[in-house]
């Protein structure tokens, strides 16, 4: 009632602006600040016949209902609670679709909220900057707890629309049968996958002079050579010492001083995988594993033209790997080592390298400091806790095919892109289905060399053909998107 007190005073010019807030013994600011809000939408002369109509106990034009707005903000609230809690609940569900708003989009979506509502009473300038103000905002954000401004991870709208339930039911369907006819422990249940490693890694961050614009840190170059890391564990947590591919072709051993214990080092032109590669990768998890025919294991791979060449196939079948191959663009949500192990081995690596560039001035890193340098991060994200953790969380070990909610899926839901049902699968025919859907088994006869070109060339016709479909149906997608925050009153299609 202080504040409120010295307005009146001071529109009844009692006092000044200065004297009613020392008189009161607030500050000047704060007084400054209320009376700015009262004047953006009223006269002087209309708060202080508000006013004098409520002290008489006439009714007034402001709605203080209770259960419409919040106590603490009857006076400047524009939306009611309801109307805020739909509001949040749009925008909860904008990020989940992976399509989050800015500051700027909410303040422009709240301009086309209350335009939108019959009798809303927002500020004019509103109106005159077509959106809502930043005060309105930071006033929205402290009310709602749950939102937060966060850095988004980029993520493919090939990622977004792939990972489904269709998709993730078939590889959970295909891997039950599986393990059912298996009964494979959680020692032979291994996952294999690359990830890159570059002479210039990101750099952490370090503790510079306050106020400085920008901060600086050596490198060994401004792009670096790729060198291809490729792990492999089981879901008892252990791993098999990993495959180095190196961009050199010519003496390998060469580059693996100090690397970890075991591990692989292996060479051509691009530091790629390749399919002529990665039949050396299965003889080094061979060596290690020691699976044959009657004791197989279950290898996890993703969809690589590498992982499923005729010599790899052939070889598996031979020495008892039994593969099976995960759903396109779904590795980043199911792949074990995507899950938990590659993130904390990127972040160890960081600091790993940092640390050799300030140990080291002058000096730039090559790729033959690279299997030195990834010694300790593979010692310390490869670990057993780890590990387990990362087969438990998609529910492959062990086995939960409820490991997902309809939650997890909402991104695929912002397409119109039909799934693929099983009856497609037929008209398509046995050459085109997918690769997550071969299960590579004891009894099963590799295709002869001189047909691989024929299945080849018609995935690739089909694989032109779905691009063309799924062009259109992504443009027709964009323009849907992008009306997200423009019109409120399309938030009911997405909810």
């Amino acid at each position: 009632m202080t504040v409120k007190q010295a307005i009146l005073e001071y529109f009844n010019g009692v006092y000044s602006e200065r004297e009613a807030a020392r008189v009161h013994s607030i500050k000047r600011s704060t007084l400054q600040s209320r009376v700015k809000k009262i004047l953006t939408n009223k006269t002087k002369e209309q708060y202080l016949r508000e006013q004098n109509l409520n002290d008489s106990g006439h009714e007034s034009d402001i709605d203080d209902s209770p259960p419409k707005y919040s106590s603490k903000y009857t006076n400047r609230q524009v939306f009611s609670t309801q109307e805020e809690l739909e509001l949040e609940k749009y925008i909860k569900r904008c990020s989940d679709i992976n399509y989050g708003l800015t500051y700027v989009q909410i303040q422009k979506l709240a301009y086309e909220f209350a335009i939108a509502l019959p009798h809303c009473n927002f500020p004019q300038e509103w109106r005159e900057a077509k959106q809502a103000k930043e005060g309105w905002l930071r006033g929205f954000m402290a009310r709602h707890k749950s939102l937060a401004l966060r850095k988004p991870e980029s993520t493919s709208l090939s990622r977004s629309t792939a990972f489904n339930k269709h998709k993730v039911d078939q590889f959970f369907e295909n891997l039950k049968k599986v393990l059912d006819k298996y009964k494979f422990p959680p020692e032979k249940i291994y996952n294999l996958d690359e990830t890159g490693v570059t002479t210039v890694m990101k750099p952490v961050k370090i503790v510079s002079t306050s106020g400085k614009r920008q901060v600086s840190q050596a490198a060994s170059a401004e792009r670096g050579e790729l060198v291809t890391f490729i792990g492999i564990i089981n879901a008892a947590g252990q791993s098999i010492p990993p495959v180095y591919v190196f961009p050199r072709v010519r003496n390998i051993e060469d580059f693996m001083f100090d690397c970890p214990v075991s591990s692989l080092g292996l060479g051509n032109k691009s530091g790629w995988m390749t399919t002529e590669l990665f039949p050396k990768v299965l003889q080094h998890i061979v060596a290690h594993t020691h699976c044959t025919v009657t004791e197989p294991i279950l290898l996890l791979v993703d969809n690589h033209e590498s992982h499923v060449n005729i010599t790899s196939v052939r070889y598996c079948k031979e020495n008892g790997i039994i593969l099976l191959g995960f759903a396109p663009h779904t590795t980043h949500r199911m792949q074990p080592l995507d899950v938990g192990i590659y993130g904390p081995f990127k972040n160890y690596c960081n600091v790993t390298f940092n640390d050799w560039m300030t140990s080291n001035p002058g000096k730039t890193i090559s790729v033959k400091h690279i299997p030195q340098l990834t010694k300790m991060p593979y010692l310390k994200a490869f670990t057993a806790s780890n590990i387990i953790n990362s087969f438990q969380k998609p529910g492959i070990y062990p086995f939960n095919r409820l490991a997902f909610t309809d939650e997890d899926f909402t991104p695929s839901y912002v397409t119109d892109q039909p799934l693929i049902t099983e009856e497609c699968k037929q008209n398509r025919g046995n050459e085109n289905n997918e690769i997550q859907s071969q299960i590579i088994s004891n009894e099963t006869t590799p295709e002869k060399p001189q047909h691989a070109d024929t299945s080849s060339a018609s995935k690739k016709a089909n694989a032109i053909n779905q691009m063309n479909q799924n062009e259109n149906d992504n443009r027709q997608t964009v323009e849907t998107i992008n009306q997200l925050g423009r019109y409120y009153k399309c938030r009911h299609a997405i909810m």
